[in-house]
Protein backbone atom coordinates (compact mmCIF):
# COMPACT_ATOMS: atom_id res chain seq x y z
CA UNK A 1 0.00 0.00 0.00
CA UNK A 2 3.00 2.42 0.46
CA UNK A 3 4.06 2.02 -3.70
CA UNK A 4 2.27 3.73 -6.05
CA UNK A 5 3.31 4.73 -9.39
CA UNK A 6 1.80 8.04 -8.45
CA UNK A 7 4.56 7.97 -5.85
CA UNK A 8 7.25 8.36 -9.04
CA UNK A 9 7.92 11.77 -9.74
CA UNK A 10 10.97 12.77 -12.41
CA UNK A 11 11.68 15.75 -10.50
CA UNK A 12 14.91 13.51 -9.40
CA UNK A 13 16.16 10.86 -11.34
CA UNK A 14 13.92 7.98 -11.64
CA UNK A 15 15.55 4.64 -12.48
CA UNK A 16 16.68 3.28 -9.09
CA UNK A 17 12.57 3.44 -8.35
CA UNK A 18 12.16 1.63 -11.19
CA UNK A 19 14.93 -1.35 -10.41
CA UNK A 20 13.53 -1.34 -7.12
CA UNK A 21 9.76 -2.88 -8.26
CA UNK A 22 11.36 -6.68 -8.83
CA UNK A 23 12.36 -6.51 -5.30
CA UNK A 24 8.65 -5.61 -4.28
CA UNK A 25 7.86 -8.45 -5.77
CA UNK A 26 9.24 -10.56 -3.81
CA UNK A 27 6.80 -12.80 -1.24
CA UNK A 28 7.40 -12.41 2.43
CA UNK A 29 9.60 -9.82 1.91
CA UNK A 30 8.75 -6.49 3.74
CA UNK A 31 8.09 -3.46 1.52
CA UNK A 32 10.55 -1.50 3.91
CA UNK A 33 13.21 -3.58 3.24
CA UNK A 34 13.29 -3.77 -0.66
CA UNK A 35 15.77 -0.97 -1.07
CA UNK A 36 18.24 -2.43 1.55
CA UNK A 37 18.05 -5.63 0.15
CA UNK A 38 18.61 -4.23 -3.59
CA UNK A 39 21.91 -1.91 -2.56
CA UNK A 40 23.57 -5.02 -0.94
CA UNK A 41 22.80 -6.78 -4.43
CA UNK A 42 23.77 -3.59 -6.34
CA UNK A 43 27.46 -3.70 -3.71
CA UNK A 44 27.91 -7.43 -4.27
CA UNK A 45 27.52 -7.00 -8.45
CA UNK A 46 30.16 -4.79 -8.11
CA UNK A 47 32.15 -6.53 -6.36
CA UNK A 48 31.89 -9.54 -8.14
CA UNK A 49 32.57 -7.79 -11.32
CA UNK A 50 35.80 -6.57 -9.64
CA UNK A 51 37.65 -9.24 -8.33
CA UNK A 52 37.03 -11.19 -12.20
CA UNK A 53 38.63 -8.24 -13.85
CA UNK A 54 41.48 -8.50 -11.41
CA UNK A 55 41.62 -12.16 -11.77
CA UNK A 56 41.90 -12.05 -15.54
CA UNK A 57 44.50 -9.38 -15.05
CA UNK A 58 46.50 -11.83 -13.36
CA UNK A 59 46.34 -10.66 -9.42
CA UNK A 60 46.81 -13.46 -7.04
CA UNK A 61 44.12 -14.62 -4.24
CA UNK A 62 45.88 -13.01 -1.07
CA UNK A 63 46.21 -9.39 -3.36
CA UNK A 64 42.61 -8.97 -4.20
CA UNK A 65 41.29 -10.59 -0.76
CA UNK A 66 43.47 -7.21 0.64
CA UNK A 67 41.96 -5.08 -1.99
CA UNK A 68 38.30 -6.62 -1.33
CA UNK A 69 38.71 -5.89 1.97
CA UNK A 70 40.15 -2.56 1.87
CA UNK A 71 36.91 -1.56 -0.30
CA UNK A 72 34.35 -2.81 1.69
CA UNK A 73 36.01 -1.45 4.41
CA UNK A 74 35.49 2.24 3.20
CA UNK A 75 33.15 4.40 4.71
CA UNK A 76 30.93 5.63 1.41
CA UNK A 77 31.06 1.74 -0.06
CA UNK A 78 29.78 0.93 3.49
CA UNK A 79 27.20 3.69 3.71
CA UNK A 80 26.07 2.93 -0.23
CA UNK A 81 25.81 -0.55 0.27
CA UNK A 82 24.05 -0.37 3.72
CA UNK A 83 21.75 2.93 3.96
CA UNK A 84 18.77 1.63 1.68
CA UNK A 85 19.65 4.41 -1.14
CA UNK A 86 19.99 2.54 -4.38
CA UNK A 87 21.06 5.52 -5.75
CA UNK A 88 24.05 5.66 -4.69
CA UNK A 89 24.59 1.80 -4.95
CA UNK A 90 24.26 2.14 -8.84
CA UNK A 91 26.45 5.27 -8.94
CA UNK A 92 29.38 3.36 -7.52
CA UNK A 93 28.43 0.57 -9.71
CA UNK A 94 28.28 3.46 -12.95
CA UNK A 95 31.23 5.05 -11.88
CA UNK A 96 33.33 2.02 -11.81
CA UNK A 97 31.69 1.89 -15.49
CA UNK A 98 32.78 5.31 -16.72
CA UNK A 99 36.24 4.52 -15.02
CA UNK A 100 36.78 1.30 -16.86
CA UNK A 101 35.91 2.79 -20.23
CA UNK A 102 38.39 5.52 -19.81
CA UNK A 103 41.21 3.48 -18.54
CA UNK A 104 40.34 1.29 -21.55
CA UNK A 105 40.29 4.47 -24.17
CA UNK A 106 43.01 5.99 -23.07
CA UNK A 107 45.64 2.86 -22.96
CA UNK A 108 43.95 0.58 -25.43
CA UNK A 109 42.39 3.48 -27.68
CA UNK A 110 39.39 1.52 -28.43
CA UNK A 111 37.33 3.63 -30.48
CA UNK A 112 34.01 1.75 -29.11
CA UNK A 113 35.06 2.74 -25.89
CA UNK A 114 33.53 6.71 -27.03
CA UNK A 115 30.31 5.00 -27.49
CA UNK A 116 30.16 2.96 -24.51
CA UNK A 117 31.60 5.98 -22.64
CA UNK A 118 28.34 8.11 -23.55
CA UNK A 119 25.65 5.58 -23.08
CA UNK A 120 27.28 5.09 -19.26
CA UNK A 121 27.07 8.70 -18.70
CA UNK A 122 23.15 9.03 -20.65
CA UNK A 123 22.20 5.64 -18.24
CA UNK A 124 24.46 7.71 -15.05
CA UNK A 125 22.36 10.67 -15.34
CA UNK A 126 18.84 8.79 -14.98
CA UNK A 127 20.60 7.56 -12.00
CA UNK A 128 22.83 10.06 -10.20
CA UNK A 129 21.75 13.85 -10.16
CA UNK A 130 25.63 14.05 -9.90
CA UNK A 131 26.34 13.18 -13.15
CA UNK A 132 25.95 16.19 -14.86
CA UNK A 133 28.72 17.53 -13.21
CA UNK A 134 30.91 14.62 -14.00
CA UNK A 135 30.14 15.66 -17.87
CA UNK A 136 30.77 19.12 -17.49
CA UNK A 137 34.11 17.87 -16.05
CA UNK A 138 34.74 15.19 -18.38
CA UNK A 139 34.29 17.79 -21.45
CA UNK A 140 37.90 19.34 -20.75
CA UNK A 141 39.49 16.46 -20.35
CA UNK A 142 38.38 14.73 -22.92
CA UNK A 143 41.33 15.66 -25.08
CA UNK A 144 43.90 13.76 -22.85
CA UNK A 145 42.45 10.20 -22.93
CA UNK A 146 41.23 10.69 -26.79
CA UNK A 147 44.01 9.07 -29.28
CA UNK A 148 45.84 12.10 -30.68
CA UNK A 149 45.21 11.11 -34.30
CA UNK A 150 41.41 11.36 -33.89
CA UNK A 151 41.52 14.79 -31.88
CA UNK A 152 43.58 16.22 -34.96
CA UNK A 153 41.23 15.09 -37.78
CA UNK A 154 37.90 15.72 -35.90
CA UNK A 155 37.36 16.91 -32.18
CA UNK A 156 33.95 18.04 -33.22
CA UNK A 157 33.10 14.52 -33.91
CA UNK A 158 34.28 12.76 -30.38
CA UNK A 159 32.50 15.59 -28.44
CA UNK A 160 29.44 14.83 -30.45
CA UNK A 161 29.76 10.97 -30.28
CA UNK A 162 30.30 11.77 -25.96
CA UNK A 163 27.44 14.15 -25.87
CA UNK A 164 25.05 13.04 -28.13
CA UNK A 165 23.57 10.83 -25.84
CA UNK A 166 23.94 12.33 -22.42
CA UNK A 167 21.54 15.55 -23.94
CA UNK A 168 19.33 13.47 -25.36
CA UNK A 169 18.97 12.06 -22.19
CA UNK A 170 18.76 15.92 -20.32
CA UNK A 171 16.55 16.86 -23.19
CA UNK A 172 14.16 13.77 -22.91
CA UNK A 173 14.53 14.56 -18.87
CA UNK A 174 13.89 17.83 -18.70
CA UNK A 175 10.56 17.23 -21.68
CA UNK A 176 9.09 14.73 -19.09
CA UNK A 177 9.55 16.92 -15.91
CA UNK A 178 7.83 19.96 -18.69
CA UNK A 179 4.60 17.85 -19.14
CA UNK A 180 4.03 15.78 -15.67
CA UNK A 181 5.03 19.10 -13.35
CA UNK A 182 4.76 21.88 -15.70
Amino acid sequence: PEFRFENLGLIYPHLPFYLLIPFYCIPGLSPMMAPYLASIFAGAALLVVWQQQLLERGYGTRFRMALLLTIIAHPYFLWAITSGTVQDALSLILFYAFYRTLSLLADERDIRSFIVLALILAAYFFVDERALFLFIALLPLLPLVAPRRMMKASPVSIYAVITFPFLTSLASWAYLNWIFHS
